[in-house]
């Protein structure tokens, strides 16, 4: 799944998450939404939890259209 953000197997979490945040919302993550999404993911991630991630943030404000 890395590949679709530009990641390399190597790439830790904090930089697939940055990674993620980049590719979604189009921005960084504050450094209170790294530390909640690192909380989240722990220390080994698994798919659900980048999925999990991945759907918190489809979910967020940031996708809400208010007319």
């Amino acid at each position: 799944w890395w590949r679709t953000f530009g990641l390399g197997p190597a790439s830790g979490r904090h930089e697939q998450a940055e990674a993620v945040y980049r590719s979604l919302l189009a921005r960084p993550p504050s450094e209170g939404e790294r530390r909640l999404a690192l909380a989240h993911l722990g220390p080994a991630p698994t798919r659900d939890d980048w999925t999990g991630l991945i759907h918190a943030l489809w979910a967020s404000v940031d996708f809400r259209f208010v007319r």
